[in-house]
Parts: C-alpha cells; structure tokens; sequence
C-alpha cells in the first residue's frame, strides 16, 4: 500500500513501520504550516493547555459527569490487568456516592463503554500508588430543587490538595491525558479547516481558538473522560475523508481515514455518527478512481481500508459479539430500537414531542454544547447563552450570505458544497443523539453529543462569520474574535466554576452590618450561631426568604451535620426548609477547623399557602439526616437550653392575593390613625356566665396604615370601681404584631378572660383599646370623630350569675352595637 513503507533498520535488527513516524507523529504537518501560521497555532496551543491545566486544578475530583466511573474503569484496568465485563450491572460494594437515597438511580460504572480511552489512561496511572482506593462522600443535597444545596456532587477533603497523592495524584494525571488529546483535537480542527480552505489561513487558525477557547471544550479536555478522544478522532476522521473525496489515488488517506474511524469507534459509540460520511467518502473516492480508469487503485484502496476496519473497530465489534452476544454493549436495545422504528415507520411514537418541547430540547442543546459543567448542573448567567446565540446567529446568516454571492456571482467554490456536507453531517448527530435521549428516556439532547463533530461546527461558524469582515479586515476580525473567546474561557474558570466549588469566606473579626442582629446562640460545644440577617420584610407563597447566618465553629466534628433553616407560620407550624450542608457542600462540618468564622445565605422558599397574614419566624438546627435525626442541643448566650432548635427574627407571611375587599364604613371605633376596631363577638360554652368562668372575645380589626411599633391589646370586664378582669395580650397570641399590619388587611383577633373566682354576681362592661410597650393607650375615638373616654372603646356588657343560680337561658353575644340571641 502507498504510503508505507519497511526498510532495514541500521545493523539490520528488524523493519520499522515508517508509516506512524510520517502520518500520525505531528511534527511533519506542523513544519507543512507557513511560519506565521505556525507561530498563531502554537500560541492558541499554549493559551489552550494553560487553560485546560487551570480548569483540571479548579475543578474538584468527580465534579464531572461520571467522572467517578470513568476513573474507576481506568483503575480496573491496572488492578486486574484486564477489561471489565461490560455486562456487569454493578460493582461488589456499592460506592456511597450512589447510595444515598435523595440521589438519582443511574448506573455508577461505565464499564460499557469501548475501551481506548481507558486503555491510554491506564498506562499513564500504572506508575502510581493507588491502593488508598477513596469512597467520594456524596452531598445528599446536590439534587435540591432551588439549586440550594450546591452543585458538588462529593465533599472534597484535604486528601485532594496538592501535592497530589495516590487516587487524587491519578486522576490528575488522566485529566492531563485529556488535555494532550485536546492538543490532538486542535490540530485536526486547524488541519480540516486547512484542508477545506487552503488559501484562507485565518479562517483555520479561527476555528482552531474557537475550538480551544470553548468553556465546554475545555471542560472535557481537562477532566476524566471519553468525550474529549472522540472528539479528536473524529476530526481527524474528517480531515482524511475530505482527502479521499479530493484526492482518491493517494492510499495513505484512505488507510488513515479508516484509521481515525476505527480509533473513533474504539472511543465512543456515538462516533457512529461519522460512519455515514465514511461510507460517501468511499463512494465519492471509488467513482472517481473508476472515472478515471483507475481500476487497481480503487481495489487496492477499497481492501487496504476496509481491512483496516475490520481488524480494528470490527474486531472489538466482533470480540463483543462472541463473548456477550451484541455488537454494542452499550445501550444494546438501541440500535434494536432503532431497526424496528424505521423498518415499522414507528415515528409516530413520539406524538408527545410537541412543538414547544422540541423547541426546550433544542435549547437546551445549544446551552450544553457550549458551556455545562458538574453533572450538567452548573451552566453560566443567562447573558453569556445570550450573546452565544447571537454569536451563533451571525455566523448562520454569514454562511448563508457566502452561499448567496456564490449562487450569484456563478464562482467556482467548492467550500460551499463542503459546509452542506457538514451541515448535513451535523444535523445527523443531533437527531440520532436525539433519539437514543428520547429511548433511554433522559429526554434532552447533551450538548457534549455533537463532539465527535465539533470540528465541523466550529470550521462552519468561523467560516459564516468571517463573511461579515471585510477582506482587508477579516484577519483582525478573527484575532479579535479568539481574543474575546479567549477571555470569556477565562472567565468562565475564574468565575462561575471556581466560585461554585468554593468554601465561604472566613472572617477574622466580627463587624456587623447595621440590619444585622446578635443572637449567640450555641450548638453543643461545636458551633455557634454569632447573628443573622433576614429579609424581605413580607413574601408570600412561592417566594423566597434570605436567611443570612454567621457561623462560628467552635470544634471539628467528626460527621456531616445538616444546616436546617425552616419557616415558622401560625401555630409554629413549618411551610419552608432547606436543609444543606454548610458551605452549599463545600465546607461541611468534618471540614470544619476550630476558630473559624463565616457568614452564609441560605434561601427558603415558602411552600404551603397562606390563608392569612401572619408572622413568620426563622428556625435553625443542626442535626443528622438519617433515620436517627440526632440533633446537637443548643442554648442561649446566657446557657439557658432551647432544645434542638434556635428560633428567631421575625417578617411577614402574606397570602398569595393581597386584600382586595375595601374598609368597611361602620365600625365600633378608630383607633389612632391606625386601625379601625370594626366588630366584636364574645363566645362561650356556658351560659350563663358565672364566677370563675372563662369566655373568649373575638375582635375584627381593619387596618388603616402600617403600624411603627407594636401595640398590644387590651380587653377588660369593669365593673363600678374599675376593670375587674383582664384579656390583655398582643394582636393574634402574638403571632401577627401590628407593625407588621398593611392597610386594608382585616385581623381576626381572639382573646380570652377568666373571671375572678370572687367576682359577685351582676352585670358588667367588656372595654378594648390599643396601648403601646410603655403602658400608654392609644387614643381611641368614634367613627364620627368623638374621642372616647379613657381611650377605650365600649364593647357591651355581660351578666354574671351565682353558680347556685344557674340554670339554661339565652347567651348574649355582641357584634358590633348590635345584638343576638343564640341557644346553645
């Protein structure tokens, strides 16, 4: 076959295989780019591998999507010597990671997968010690609804710092694996871009920084997994199936296309997606050849290639089907699937897939494919999407504007049929990674599936974009656009994912911001809550309450204690919690290290509704969420006990529609300018009434404006010489302050009176009012304007018998001025 060639070594030792030295080594393309080119390319590489190094460093251990399973394939390989069994459905001890149960079911081992990937990473980990073999300790609280529990899946200990050592030394290492392969992935980006585009080098060198500089691309260079090898391979599958399309008599491009498919495959199974183009190379190559009567070529070609094939991916291919009776042991009801739908014309399936749900999908495509991070759970400010699109957008209509002033101007320009290709290539790995998310029911479409096409898309947008440039400005252009997607890469590091994963600041002295409150309360001898903030002063249901605590740690503990923060209602009966570990997981409490001082926001959504205004409190414990929920005790700053809990602060609990109905005209009294006592009914369940007795007084209050201090109530029985019994007490038990009041709100506000046990018989007068924390009554007058002796409003009068007297007679109750009879 061309291209390769056996020659007898000096001292005549054995051949060497000068094909890998002169096709695959990189040094002779590079030599092959202009010496300007050159220099721009290295220097994409360098800012590439300082980037991918940082995110590999700043990015947590298994803070990737299945980072855990992708490493623990690696390390199988080294411990037995041997590939895993693909079939196997879970290793002999399941890790903690996945134990939990507030974490998703899913498969924890990836030992499905092809095996190149792991194959590389084991040689570059066989060096080190890895018997310490560390269970990651799961954040149970990583999959909250509000995303308040932080997005680390694990609790990252000192045993992940550096200097590295053992499993935390490996796994730094493959991630460096990964982003050497990124440095392979760049030049088949460059070499594609070159291929398509010969005489347009900043066109190449465009889509070589748009390539390095993409946070995503970044992100799967610099962590544990098999993304970034398709990736690779599969640029360089296009590269040299372009060349077999433009130059089908050179036989080394077809034996490296078939090359790069076969490592393709033996990456990943969604490089599957690259086969349809193979196979149009081969046609494309084949008709040409014949064409030109190039009969032996085309044969040589034809069976040089498909050997290759064969001997690489078909005999991994093959080896599967022999030993666990399917070609693909991943996913192996898909392609099943997928025969059956399209012989069955079973489409139809998907009826539910409506027009907007395609529409989210395909969104949510877009924002993975660019910039998703974690365990998918960590993205960018909704801006960054934003501008991405617009970026995205320009590019679009620029390729549609090249194609336009080709189709006008009647110009010989093979770029456009090769961009319908890609186009074309493209669509293909969005509908059939599409279609295996919708048969293995995760439903969207990961960004991070068109990988092993990446290089088509990014030569596409470069390409697209460029047209907007005019030709004397399209160099700068490029620079100008690497150099923005330089600094958005940076950012993205520096910023969202580096804060992400960060412990809380620590402090070194308290000074309070004037809207916080001391609290001093202690848990145990281990921590003490110092003060707190809280605001807003009113949501309602469905809004969020920030609770901002400082936290002193006092000693280590040595279990992760959950923080819990719940709202109170009325009746301290709970409608909001979150319960996280301190630091939203990144500094939970076996972290912990004596002196330390911080403060933390936690936001607590209010989830039950409210049917009237009320006030809420803040409750916070500390405690083990298992089946024990052993809490740590806590008292007050002067050690008095509290129980399990501390409760404090206070604000407003408001229903979900404020109060639409108007003040009413009538009413017993106006109280200030405050409030309006507009009815009164007293209830009991003995009649009569008689000494020692108990009755409740139900007053309904309208406010008239918000309140700056809090009044409290009182309601007194007088008789000739003074009150004689009293029912003084703070609006609703306490659980409603009129500080917190709104004009327009009505208050129900009930009170109870015991009689004294000497109280004589005879008939006396029920009196309420308003009077503040000194004592002094709040100035009480009529709804025409008289102001009322000694501030108190005339409620009626109750008759009192002797306990010899009773017998059953109508109970007089009071509403208003006006009066009913009600039998008991």
């Amino acid at each position: 076959m061309q291209g390769l060639s056996e020659q007898p070594v000096a001292g005549g030792r054995g051949l060497r295989l000068r094909f890998a030295m002169r096709y695959i080594w990189p040094r002779r393309w590079i030599r092959s780019i202009p010496w300007r080119s050159r220099t721009v390319f290295l220097a994409i590489a360098l800012g590439y591998l300082l980037l991918a190094i940082g995110y590999s460093v700043i990015i947590p251990l298994w803070e990737a999507d299945n980072e855990w399973a992708h490493y623990r394939y690696a390390r199988y390989i080294v411990t037995h010597r041997a590939l895993p069994d693909p079939t196997t459905r879970q290793p002999t001890e399941r890790p903690p990671i996945f134990a939990r149960r507030k974490w998703p079911a899913r498969e924890w081992h990836q030992f499905s997968q092809p095996p190149l990937y792991y194959l590389l990473a084991a040689a570059v980990i066989w060096p080190v010690d890895i018997s310490d073999n560390p269970w990651p300790v799961p954040n149970p609280y990583v999959h909250s609804s509000t995303g308040a529990g932080g997005v680390n899946f694990a609790i990252h200990g000192p045993e992940e710092a550096f200097p590295y050592r053992g499993t935390a030394l490996a796994v730094h290492l493959i991630r460096w694996l990964s982003a050497a392969l990124g440095l392979l992935a760049l030049a088949g980006v460059y070499r594609l871009a070159r291929t398509i585009a010969p005489g347009c080098p900043e066109i190449s060198l465009g889509a070589t920084a748009l390539t390095a500089f993409s946070p995503q691309f970044l992100f799967a260079a610099s962590t544990v997994n098999n993304d970034i090898l398709v990736t690779a391979t599969g640029a360089w599958t296009l590269v040299y199936g372009l060349r077999v399309m433009r130059s089908p008599t050179r036989l080394r491009y077809w034996a490296l296309m078939a090359l790069w498919l076969s490592l393709a495959l033996l990456s990943k199974y969604n490089a599957l997606v690259l086969v349809p183009f193979v196979l149009l190379s081969f046609l494309v190559g084949l008709t040409r050849l014949i064409r030109r009567r190039e009969t032996s070529t085309a044969i040589r070609a034809l069976l040089g290639s498909t050997s290759l094939l064969l001997i690489i991916a078909g005999g991994w291919l093959i080896h599967n089907r022999i030993r666990y009776g399917r070609f693909i042991t991943r996913y192996p009801n898909i392609v099943d699937r997928l025969v059956d739908d399209v012989l069955g014309f079973r489409w139809m399936e998907f009826d539910w897939l409506t027009w907007e749900r395609l529409r989210r999908a395909m969104v949510y495509s877009f924002e993975t494919y660019w910039a998703s991070f974690g365990w998918g759970n960590l993205g960018l400010p909704r801006i960054a999407y934003q501008l991405l699109a617009v970026f995205c957008a320009l590019a679009v209509a620029g390729a549609i504007l090249r194609l336009a002033r080709i189709a006008l101007g009647h110009r010989e320009d093979r770029t456009w049929r090769i961009s319908l290709l890609f186009a074309g290539i493209i669509l293909l790995a969005w509908i059939g990674g599409a279609y295996k998310a919708l048969r293995t029911g995760e439903g969207y479409l990961h960004g991070r599936y068109l990988l092993p096409v990446l290089s088509a898309i990014s030569f596409l947008l470069v390409w697209g974009v460029s047209a907007w440039f005019p030709v004397s400005l399209r160099r700068l252009g490029i620079i100008g656009l690497g150099g923005i997607f330089l600094a958005f890469a940076g950012w993205t590091v520096i910023g969202p994912i580096r804060t992400a994963y960060a412990p809380p600041t620590f402090l070194t002295e308290v000074t309070l911001p004037p809207e916080a409150q001391l609290l001093n309360a202690r848990f145990g001898e281990n921590a003490e809550l110092v003060a707190y903030e809280i605001w807003p002063e009113t949501i309602r249901p469905g809004e969020a309450l920030g609770v901002r605590l400082l936290w002193r740690v006092l000693k280590p503990l040595d279990r992760n204690y959950t923080v819990g923060v719940h709202l109170l209602g009325e009746g301290q009966v709970k409608v909001g919690e979150t319960n996280i570990y301190p630091g939203r997981g990144n500094y939970a409490t076996t972290l912990w290290q004596s002196g330390r001082l911080f403060w933390e926001t936690y936001w607590v959504t209010v989830e039950e509704p409210i049917a009237r205004p009320i006030m809420g409190r803040v409750k916070v414990a500390l405690f083990i969420d298992d089946d024990t929920q052993a809490h740590l005790p806590v008292t007050d700053a002067q050690g008095n006990p509290l129980g399990n809990a501390v409760i404090f602060g206070r604000f407003k609990l408001a229903p979900a529609e404020p109060p639409t109905q108007p003040i009413p005209r009538s009413g017993l009294a106006r109280l200030g300018d405050i409030a309006q006592l507009t009815d009164a009914t007293l209830q009991t369940r003995i009649t009569p009434l008689g000494a020692g007795d108990t009755f409740t007084v139900t007053l309904t209050w309208h406010a008239l404006a918000r309140p700056q201090r809090d009044y409290i109530v009182f309601l007194h029985v007088a008789g000739e010489g003074g009150p004689l019994a009293f029912g003084d007490g703070p609006p609703v038990r306490g659980e409603y302050p009129t500080s917190l009041w709104e004009r327009g709100e009505r208050i129900e506000d009930v009170h109870t009176i015991r009689l004294p046990a000497d109280l004589p018989a005879g008939e006396y007068k029920l009196f309420a009012g308003l009077y503040d924390p000194e004592g002094q009554r709040l100035a009480a007058y009529t709804m025409e304007g008289e102001r009322l002796p000694a501030d108190q409003v005339p409620l009626g009068s109750i008759t009192v018998v002797r306990r010899d007297q009773r017998s059953f007679i109508p109970l007089v109750m009071w509403e208003g001025q006006t009066t009913r009879r009600k039998r008991r």
